[in-house]
């Protein structure tokens, strides 16, 4: 069988907590099914074990402090996949979890341009999050996140307060603005992320012309196919990628 293991820590990301329940789900639809799952030691440290060769979601949950999937994410929907080997142990599964009551959420929201109506996997798209306290100062959130179908994200673990939030699409420009985080959960529109950065340089210049042009008229799966040209995520790289790189050639995005 195989296992994942880590640790669960508070929220000074040093200290160990204890008798934690951590547990792999699956989602069948809205119905969670429970694989296994272990308690933390004295060390913070888990493992769970009898698993097969698949991905899990992984929820750590306690008396007293926020629960959260792994990695920093409240709802499942944006939580990441833990893949899992048979006859081998998927390491470092660690957790931060923050007193309850103690921070707010930010629950996300970008425009996606070109897409189908939501929900629609085309609106599931990685995008990098950044949040920094308007005061100045390092960032309190920084990292990759997926949106769901309906172009929603999650942000947990911030302390309430004053902040600039970015987010950025691998395709698009960047977008910022101020927020005031309660607790709780809240609600943020990031507005619309504007594409035509195929080189993720938060610029679009003749070079991001230059990738599209290499993959004009192909589609997944053929020879010259390039992904990072397909800006409205339908799996061929034609006009309509054109024009939307058309439309915001020269721009750039907001600064980090």
């Amino acid at each position: 069988d195989g296992t994942i293991s880590g640790h669960v820590y508070g929220t000074d990301g040093v200290t160990p907590l204890e008798d934690i329940a951590v547990e792999a789900y699956h989602y069948v639809g809205s119905q969670s099914v429970y694989l296994g799952g272990d308690y933390t030691d004295a060390a913070g440290a888990y493992q769970i074990e009898g698993l097969g060769t698949e991905s899990y979601l992984v929820r750590a949950s306690g008396l007293g402090y926020n629960a959260e999937y792994y990695q920093n994410s409240v709802g499942r929907e944006v939580a990441a996949q833990v893949g899992v080997t048979t006859g081998s142990d998927t390491p470092n599964i660690d957790f931060t979890l923050d007193l309850f009551g103690t921070t707010g959420t930010i629950n996300g929201s970008v425009t996606l341009v070109s897409r189908p109506p939501k929900p629609h996997p085309r609106w599931s798209i990685p995008m990098w999050v950044r949040i920094t306290p308007q005061g100045g100062g390092a960032p309190v959130f920084n990292q990759m996140v997926m949106t769901d179908p309906y172009g929603l994200f999650l942000a947990p673990g911030i302390l309430p307060g004053s902040y600039r939030i970015w987010g950025k699409g691998t395709r698009s420009l960047a977008n910022a603005v101020n927020v005031t985080v309660v607790l709780g959960n809240s609600p943020i529109d990031l507005g619309e992320l504007i594409e035509g950065d195929a080189n993720d340089n938060n610029v679009v210049t003749i070079t991001d012309f230059s990738i599209l042009a290499a993959s004009f008229t192909r589609s997944t799966g053929q020879i010259g196919f390039d992904a990072r040209s397909d800006f409205n995520g339908d799996g061929t790289v034609n006009i309509l990628d054109f024009s939307l790189l058309a439309a915001s050639f020269g721009q750039s995005g907001a600064a980090p």
